[in-house]
């Protein structure tokens, strides 16, 4: 994430105040430890919601992929499968979902 922001740092910047600089590694590791999972996927899918209301006419890019070696034949073992929906209108991911 440091390096995205290090890359973008103008466009970043339209959203947040960066006079400081950009945040390291290791401060966006402590604050991402500080916030509860679940809790950080249901705002941000409520989000990603309201803004994909304002883009109807948007074509949304489904990607779906299953991770080698994910699966067992012994042990019963059901392999791993990411689905992402992708909005190239937004330049973002819309959901993402893993199913075993």
């Amino acid at each position: 994430m440091a390096l995205f922001a290090k890359t973008r740092r103008r466009w970043l910047s339209q959203f947040i105040d960066l006079s400081q600089g950009i945040p390291s590694h290791q401060t966006l590791a402590r604050v991402f430890s500080l916030i509860e999972p679940l809790e950080f996927e249901r705002c941000l899918s409520n989000w990603v919601g309201e803004i994909s209301q304002l883009f109807t006419d948007d074509v949304i890019a489904i990607d779906g992929k299953t991770s080698r070696g994910s699966s067992h034949q012994r042990g019963n073992k059901k392999a791993t499968h990411l689905i992402n929906a992708y909005s190239p209108r937004l330049s973002t991911t819309l959901a993402r979902y893993r199913y075993a």
